[in-house]
């Protein structure tokens, strides 16, 4: 009779495979070798036990491998890992005495299951570098958003540079032919020099008078220009900041409105302020004595803590369960969290994700009232929800 287990067995038969693929040359000497080695086993264990009609082991090991060779992804990416798993399938089959059967069953089962989870793995991996590519596609595109930007911007700063000198040379227009004008009179002035010296004196004050008077324009015209823009600004502040005024007015008011709202609905589910959020305790009269099942009573009590949790899908809760001092630990601890349990199915079923809700049993540990007393006890017997702040994970509340 064999004197090692399946799993001594499995490591030399693996070590053997694994000799055999890396020296190529010996493919021929391996199947020899096995021969040789397993021969005399197979023919004492024949004679010392019958096979069974059904082999529970290889009825598992068939079950695996056919679930494995169903999976179009382990053909795909682990094929080497399922035909090894056949071929121990097939010495199982093949196999006469109950230990070889049980080993080479267990052998192909195991290797059908390490099939699937390569193949798990490598579709895994796949689908990684699919949203890796997907995610870089999403940078190009926002890098190239972001560029159209800049060349919508730079466009829209050339216009305005064109609209300046457009202005630019408006005005040297309007200097060009003032200064026309000006020589015009300086021509009459001239001629009316010649024509009569006597006046020439009052050509001179007219000239220097009407260039004071163009400078006089001049600058009044920038002053105005100046004050226009100086109060199409002050314009455009006053109706930015009383947009900011009417927004800040709308936030309060909806602030309050929603404060009011929470703090009705705090009153309904009957529920305390703590330092952790907010506490409803659901007491013992709402579970069967010693048991976890939820009497029919909590029926209203979970529906508005349904009803509130749809309000508010930012807030997490934690369920804690909690018993007095009376039985063992184990059996305290153990009724604690499945009351906790008992809680926290029916708030899935009614359509609360259950990663919003985190679930603890702490048996007799937080008692808030005297074990010593039927009525301090009753008290202890208890499950508590707290409902977290906004934003609050269970990880920084949890005891």
């Amino acid at each position: 009779m064999r004197s090692k287990g399946p799993k001594n067995t499995n490591n030399n038969t693996i070590k053997m495979e694994k000799n055999a693929m890396k020296n190529k040359g010996t493919n021929l000497y391996y199947p020899k070798l096995l021969a040789i080695l397993f021969l005399p086993a197979v023919l004492l264990l024949t004679q010392c036990a019958t096979v069974p009609e059904k082999n529970e082991a290889l009825e598992r090991a068939r079950a695996a491998y056919s679930k494995a060779q169903k999976n179009s992804a382990v053909n795909t990416y682990s094929p080497v890992a399922l035909y090894d798993a056949s071929k121990s399938l097939e010495l199982a089959e093949k196999a006469k005495s109950p230990e070889d059967i049980q080993h080479f069953s267990y052998l192909a089962e195991k290797q059908s299951q390490i099939a699937e989870l390569l193949a798990e793995k490598k579709t895994f991996e796949l689908e990684k570098e699919k949203l890796s590519a997907e995610r870089t596609m999403m940078l190009m595109q926002v890098r190239e958003r972001e560029a159209e930007k800049a060349r919508s911007e730079a466009e829209k700063a050339r216009g305005e540079a064109v609209a300046a000198r457009e202005i630019a040379e408006k005005r040297a227009l309007e200097i060009q032919k003032a200064k026309e004008e000006a020589e015009a009179l300086a021509r009459q002035a001239e001629k009316a020099r010649k024509e009569a010296e006597a006046k020439t004196l009052e050509i001179q004050k007219a000239k220097t008078q009407a260039e004071a008077r163009a400078l006089e324009l001049e600058k009044a015209k920038k002053e105005a220009e100046a004050r226009t823009l100086e109060l199409e600004q002050a314009r455009k502040e006053s109706d930015m900041r009383a947009m900011e005024i009417a927004k800040a007015r709308e936030e309060t008011e909806a602030a309050l409105a929603q404060r009011k709202q929470l703090e009705s609905e705090i009153e309904t589910l009957k529920a305390k302020k703590t330092e952790r959020g907010l506490v409803l305790t659901l007491g013992d009269i709402l579970f069967e004595s010693g048991k976890a099942a939820l009497m029919p009573g909590a029926t209203m009590t979970i529906d508005q803590l349904v009803e509130f949790l749809k309000k508010y899908p930012n807030r997490n809760i934690i369920i804690e369960g909690h018993t007095d001092s009376i039985g063992s630990d184990t059996f305290n601890l153990g009724l604690s969290q499945e009351r906790a349990k008992a809680v926290q199915a029916p708030l899935i079923a009614k359509g609360i994700a259950a990663e919003r809700i985190t679930t603890k049993g702490y048996g007799e540990k937080y008692p808030i009232a005297s074990n010593a007393n039927p009525a301090g006890r009753q008290q202890n017997r208890r499950v508590e929800i707290i409902i977290l702040d906004e934003g609050v994970g269970p990880e920084k509340m949890i005891r």
